[in-house]
Order: C-alpha cells, then sequence, then structure tokens
C-alpha cells in the first residue's frame, strides 16, 4: 500500500507543470495539492477496507438484539408471526427480519428472510424511512416485486410486480408517491384490460 501511495503522489506531482510560478508558489501548491491527495486516497482506502456503511447484514449469528438507552442499536434479528383473522395461525413464525438501528431507527439495509434461510425482501432505510431500491422475492428466488423509494421516501418510477413465472403482474408507475399509470396482465403476458 505504501508503494502504491508514493507511486500515485510522485505521478501526480509530476503531472502537475508549475514551471511559470516561482519556486515558495510551487511548494505551496504542491504541498496543499499532496495534503487533498492523501484526503482522497485515505477515504478511497477506508471505503476499500471497511465496505459500505450502510451494507446490512446477512447472518442471523451476527445479531446482538442490544438496547441503549431504551433504544435498538446495532445488528437486530426480529422473527415475524402469521397474522390471520380465524387464529389458527397466529403462533406460526413465518420470516425474520435483519436489520439495523441506530438510536432506535432502521438504517442501513433491512434485508427480510423466509424460515427456509432465502432472502424474502430486501429495502434500505434511513432513519426509519425506506428509500432507493425495493425488491422481494418468491422462496423459489425468482423476483416477485421490484420498486423504487425516492429520496422523500415515497414510491417513485416503475413498480412492478412479478408472477412466479417470471411475467409482469402489474406495472405502476409512481411520480413522489403519486399512481400515475397501472397495467394489469394474466399470467400468459396479455394485458388485463
Amino acid at each position: 500500500m505504501k508503494t502504491f501511495v508514493s507511486f500515485v503522489w510522485l505521478f501526480t506531482l509530476r503531472s502537475l507543470r508549475l514551471n511559470f510560478l516561482p519556486q515558495s508558489s510551487q511548494r505551496k501548491i504542491r504541498t496543499k495539492f499532496t495534503e487533498k491527495m492523501l484526503l482522497v486516497l485515505f477515504t478511497c482506502f477506508s471505503f476499500l477496507a471497511f465496505g459500505q456503511i450502510d451494507s446490512g447484514f446477512t447472518k442471523k449469528a451476527e445479531a446482538k438484539n442490544i438496547m441503549v438507552n431504551g433504544k435498538k442499536e446495532g445488528k437486530w434479528c426480529e422473527y415475524n408471526k402469521q397474522m390471520s383473522f380465524d387464529h389458527s395461525h397466529e403462533n406460526d413464525t413465518i420470516s425474520y427480519d435483519l436489520t439495523v438501528y441506530k438510536a432506535g431507527k432502521v438504517n442501513g439495509i433491512m434485508r427480510e428472510y423466509y424460515m427456509s434461510g432465502k432472502i424474502e425482501a430486501e429495502m434500505r432505510f434511513r432513519d426509519d424511512h425506506q428509500y432507493g431500491v425495493y425488491k422481494a422475492y418468491y422462496e423459489s428466488g425468482k423476483l416477485e416485486v421490484d420498486g423504487f423509494y425516492n429520496n422523500n421516501f415515497q414510491l417513485d418510477g416503475v413498480y412492478t410486480k412479478y408472477y412466479e413465472n417470471g411475467k409482469v403482474k402489474m406495472r405502476i408507475v409512481y411520480s413522489n408517491g403519486l399512481n400515475k399509470e397501472e397495467k394489469n396482465y394474466d399470467e400468459t403476458g396479455n394485458e388485463i384490460k
């Protein structure tokens, strides 16, 4: 790593043609440039070494389920019970979520899994608000839903729901949370009017 930094530093300094300036000015500019280059390199190295801040996690064993000052903090694994109108399956666990909390709020990628361990859904959160790409999957692993939440935490763009055979079931175009256009399709791909 030290060799790489030295190479980049020398290469960039040599590429700075400052001969038209007095020596003292050249030194100041090169010093400032070197400081900025080192900051950029440090940032890049930190990102590569430690990964994305909101990358979430994928193994239940990583969850610690810690409370700090009465609020959820860190990695959590939470089990979801089945809801039924007749209360016949109320205690059946149907899935679990792997979630990262900061001061009691969901932050980062939240993943929901079927009890078989296969991914059911993946979504991003910032301060308890969903944003970015949302994907849900059938237990077979095939894509069930694909959508996008904008920075105002509203559905935006094309939201698509698929049949398990891969054909589009429903396509809705959203603009800042408002449904602008909706089309439904049968399992063979023909539009239902």
